[in-house]
């Protein structure tokens, strides 16, 4: 099968977190899997596939927020995997 990502995607440290926040819920989850075009999140809740959604997490102690779409959900022992593509990635926040 051939691998149809654009960019190489880094796993990170079980640690490391995302704060994702769409419409009036947020909720802080593990960070599974990120690329320069988007990130996978282990998630608590459901977020609907489609939805922007706006986030924040640390590289190296640095604070990132990025906006993006949720493309792609899937349940996985009663958590939720979340695979979000950015639109914006930013070093100051961004209006949610």
């Amino acid at each position: 099968m051939d691998e149809k990502r654009g960019f190489n995607r880094w796993a990170v440290e079980n640690s490391d977190k995302a704060v994702v926040s769409c419409a009036d819920a947020k909720e802080e989850g593990a960070i599974l899997d990120m690329s320069v075009s988007g990130m996978r999140v282990s998630l608590h809740k459901p977020l609907d596939v489609g939805s922007v959604v706006y986030g924040q997490f640390n590289v190296l102690d640095f604070p990132y927020y990025v906006r993006g779409k949720v493309n792609r959900l899937m349940e996985i022992h009663g958590e939720w995997e979340v695979a979000i593509a950015f639109e914006k990635v930013s070093s100051v926040p961004l209006n949610a």
